[in-house]
Formats: C-alpha cells, sequence, structure tokens
C-alpha cells in the first residue's frame, strides 16, 4: 500500500456498477477513504452533507450527466475538486471540462497507477491549501467538435485550451498550414470570459505594411492622401474581446516594435493621431514558420517572443508555469525547453564529476564529440542552429547527439 499524508474524502460516481466497483477497489486498496453512488442526483444528495474533497465521476449517466455534474457541484461549493472520466472522449468535452473547474479528464481504459497518481496529486493540492481563488462555474458550450482526433495528444491540446481560456494571457498558436490555428483560438475565445464580446481576425500576410497597420490601428482624417476621414481599427473593434493575428512572422520588424507596444501599454496609435487609446484586447496569434529560427536570422524581435535572461522573461515564464503547470508545485519538467536545456548544459557529466582536476582520462570517440558539441553550445549560448552550422552538421545530428547523451 502506498504511503502518503492525506487520504481525502472521495465521492464516487458512476451508473457501470462494475466500473464503479472497480475504481472504488483500488482506492480504497491504496488508502483512500471513498463512498459510492450510482447517479447524479444521489451524488448531489451526499455533497449537501459539506464533507467530500473529491468527486470522481463518469461523463455519461442518465438524467444528471457528469458535465451537468460537475457545473451544480462548483454552483454549490468550489472548493470541492472534480475529475471526469470516460469511455467516449470528446476533444471540447475535454477543453470543457477543464474549463469548467476539473481537475482532469480521464479517458477508459486507464491504469490504476495512472488514477491513484492524479487523486493524490489532487488531494496534495486540497491538504496544502494551494488553490487561492474558486474557479467560475459558468462558461459557454461548445456546439460541435471542429477538430478531431482521440489521441492522448489531441486530449491533452484540449485540456490546455481549457486552462488557457481562462485568463487574459496572450497566446502564440504554431502549426503547420491547414491544422487549425484559427479554429484553436476561436475555441479559446468561447470558452473565455470574453465570449460575448468580438472575435477579430486578421491574416498579417495578406495585407501591406502600411495597410496592415491602418487595418490594426486605425488612421485619421489626413493621416495620408486618401484618408478623408477617421478610420476605426480592428483592435478597436476588438475592444474587451479576441483579436487572431495570423501569420504574425509575415510581419516586418517595424510593425512588430509597434505591437510589441499594444502588449506593454494596452493602448494603440492611430496613423496620424497624436494620442493613444487605451484598449482592453486578448492577442491570439499564429504562425505557420519556425519562430526561433526566423529569431536568430533577425527577421522577428526576439522581445516580441520572449525575453531572454532578463525580467521579461521571468515574467512571461511565470506567467505560462500558473496557466499551464500540471502540479500544485511547480517542477523542473514544467519549465520551458529553453531555460532547462540551458540548466542542463551547465552540468557536468558523470565521468566529469570523478575526475581530478589534472586528470587526462582515455576517453571514446562518442564522449570527445559530445564535449566538443556542448562546449561549443555552452559558447555561443545554447544556440542549436549557430552550433549546428559551426560544427557542418545538421539540427536533427545535433539534436540525436544531445538526446544521446543526456539532454532533451
Amino acid at each position: 500500500m502506498s504511503q502518503f499524508s492525506y487520504t481525502g474524502k472521495i465521492l464516487l460516481v458512476d451508473d457501470d456498477e462494475a466500473c464503479l466497483s472497480l475504481i472504488d477497489l483500488v482506492l480504497q486498496d491504496e488508502g483512500f477513504d471513498t463512498v459510492t453512488v450510482n447517479n447524479g442526483k444521489e451524488a448531489l444528495r451526499r455533497l449537501e452533507q459539506g464533507d467530500k474533497d473529491l468527486v470522481i465521476s463518469d461523463v455519461q449517466m442518465p438524467y444528471i450527466d457528469g458535465a451537468t455534474l460537475l457545473k451544480e457541484i462548483k454552483k454549490r461549493d468550489p472548493k470541492v475538486e472534480v475529475i471526469l472520466i470516460t469511455a467516449h472522449a470528446s476533444l471540447m468535452g475535454a477543453a470543457n471540462a477543464i474549463n469548467n473547474g476539473a481537475q482532469d479528464y480521464l479517458t477508459k481504459p486507464f491504469s490504476a497507477t495512472q488514477l491513484t497518481d492524479i487523486v493524490r496529486k489532487v488531494l496534495d493540492r486540497v491538504s496544502s491549501s494551494a488553490k487561492t481563488e474558486n474557479k467560475q462555474s459558468s462558461t459557454p458550450e461548445i456546439e460541435s467538435d471542429k477538430l478531431v482526433g482521440n489521441s492522448p495528444i489531441m486530449l491533452e491540446l484540449f485540456k490546455q485550451i481549457g486552462k488557457v481560456a481562462k485568463t487574459d494571457s496572450t497566446v502564440l498558436i504554431l502549426g503547420e498550414s491547414g491544422v487549425g490555428k484559427e479554429v484553436i483560438a476561436k475555441e479559446i475565445h468561447k470558452l473565455s470570459n470574453r465570449s460575448k464580446e468580438n472575435f477579430v481576425a486578421v491574416n498579417c500576410g495578406a495585407l501591406t505594411e502600411s495597410l496592415l497597420e491602418t487595418e490594426l490601428f486605425g488612421h485619421v482624417k489626413g493621416a495620408f492622401t486618401g484618408a478623408q476621414s477617421d478610420k476605426t481599427g480592428l483592435f478597436v473593434e476588438a475592444n474587451k474581446g479576441t483579436i487572431f493575428l495570423d501569420e504574425i512572422t509575415e510581419t516586418s520588424l517595424a510593425f512588430q516594435s509597434k505591437l510589441l507596444r499594444v502588449l506593454q501599454e494596452g493602448e494603440v496609435l492611430a496613423v496620424g493621431a497624436s494620442k493613444p487609446k487605451k484598449i482592453d484586447v486578448r492577442v491570439i496569434a499564429a504562425s505557420n514558420q519556425n519562430i526561433d529560427f526566423l529569431v536568430e536570422e533577425k527577421l522577428f524581435r526576439l522581445d516580441l517572443l520572449y525575453w531572454p535572461g532578463n525580467v521579461r522573461q521571468l515574467g512571461h515564464v511565470i506567467e505560462k508555469l500558473v496557466v499551464l503547470a500540471k502540479h500544485s508545485k511547480i517542477l523542473l519538467d514544467d519549465l520551458p525547453k529553453e531555460i532547462k536545456e540551458v540548466s542542463l548544459l551547465s552540468l557536468p557529466s558523470k565521468d566529469e564529476k570523478s575526475e581530478s582536476p589534472n586528470s587526462n582520462p582515455l576517453l571514446s570517440l562518442a564522449e570527445v564529440e559530445y564535449r566538443h558539441v556542448i562546449n561549443t553550445l555552452n559558447q555561443l549560448g545554447g544556440n542549436k542552429s549557430q552550433t549546428a552550422r559551426i560544427l557542418g552538421i545538421d539540427r536533427k545530428t545535433l539534436d540525436r547527439i544531445l538526446k544521446r547523451n543526456r539532454i532533451n
């Protein structure tokens, strides 16, 4: 039996008696305090007693399904945590579940270890009072699944959509053309607190720089030849709502500088105007390009992507971790890849730890190769593309060398 600090009080809900009994047996064997009911109505009656920390409920049930039960629980007592389980995975169901306050969305079949690990993490959060504010109980419904698939990766994507939607954080969606980046942006908007306001989409790559600027920021009468009246920009039209900037990497560095000001200051300056106008807009951007490569080639502003090594990057990383971290505590695995890699580069290898300062060990060719790669990577500040060029190898070969030894 596993040992842990808090067994919690768990209510199990499922109209499938066999499944209910099996889950109950697994959790009791791990020392958890469980009670079982076979319908949502009875679950709500039990919850009126006010002594439950966690509800684990099936989604597909008669009369009161799991999604409805989740909402009712959060209305009555937002501090009660909920895990939904289902044999019929729905991508938007996962997003809705997370957005409506569920801690997780499990698809059958799942292992006993998966279940107990998730339950333990949720109850640890309850025990440590890590949750600082209640989740909102009322959010818009998704009309239909527009993205298809039921793989674990797709379900994880929709869990992230559910988490991100509840915030006002700026979002960058990366992916090849045709994968549904605008669909994802629209679902984030629908699940957000801004869902009743405008969702404005613009393809940045389809407009010239001057036209894009006047379309987004607007202009005043007489700002240029042909400007016979004031024009309201799309940022102002999207005020209180969401603006989607598709193919953001197609913009110029000059335009990116102006966009950075919008993000930092929350204001836009119309072409020809002397005073900026305050706005409250959630920005979602997208690109089908390798944005890190564009930054290295000086085609995209690094400070618009993030701000490495200074307070801005720290704020960006902390915001991302708060939104997307899977546990009540932030772990090393939660850190962004670029930060983990720099941290790992400073760690000595096992052989290096055991060597004396004056030792000259006999090394394998693979170890010599590895050390030379690490030394070059360190000198170039962790820049993999430049490292690959200096070494005369491609990125795939470099990644393979790093992965083979220690760094992913």
